[in-house]
């Protein structure tokens, strides 16, 4: 039953995700990315519908303050990720499942073990809020990615920084999205 390419047969009452072949499970891990996005996307809507952007944004971050470390440390165990620097951050972020790579074009150059340059090329938020010509919007999701990305590096080594080196709106649709560095800094 090993390498199924899709599940287009038979009902199997004790199906496994092991029984599908790398191909079906990638193309699934990437569908629950996009579900997750998609899911995180209609929250904030109906909260910003109900209660407006800034107390969307104060719920957001409150979210977030209980699920990065919980999902951080998932993903880690379930990788074996080990240690507290910028290479270990750069690890479980390539697998977060809110970066996906099926869904962002992102580029991790790591200059060294603490330190790194995160460049988002394509990013589906910014595309969407240049359609809807919602600057205003844009800028306060990003500036969620830069209070998430803090608080996962954070979580990595409470000395290690984030600074936005290039944030929306772009000049031109071939430019990057954003560019951010994670540095740890030594403890003096």
């Amino acid at each position: 039953m090993a390498d199924l390419v899709d599940y287009s047969g038979e009902f199997r009452p004790n199906i496994k995700y092991q029984d599908f072949s790398k191909e079906a499970l990638a193309r699934l891990l990437t569908q629950y990315a996009r579900l997750g996005l998609a899911l995180d996307g209609w929250w904030q809507n109906t909260v910003m519908e109900k209660y407006g952007k800034d107390e969307a944004i104060k719920l957001e971050l409150a979210v977030w303050d209980r699920g990065i470390p919980y999902e951080q440390a998932r993903v880690m165990k379930a990788l074996n990720i080990q240690g507290n620097d910028v290479a270990a951050c750069f690890k479980e972020l390539q697998m977060d499942p809110q970066l996906c790579m099926e869904i962002f074009d992102i580029t991790w150059d790591l200059k060294n073990n603490n330190h790194g340059i995160l460049t988002v090329n394509r990013c589906p938020a910014v595309e969407h809020f240049e359609k809807q010509a919602d600057t205003k919007t844009m800028l306060a999701m990003c500036d969620l990615d830069f209070r998430a990305f803090e608080k996962i590096a954070r979580f990595f080594n409470p000395n290690m920084k984030v600074t936005a080196l290039k944030l929306p709106p772009r000049k031109s649709k071939d430019d990057m999205a954003c560019q951010w560095e994670f540095k740890l800094e030594p403890k003096m």
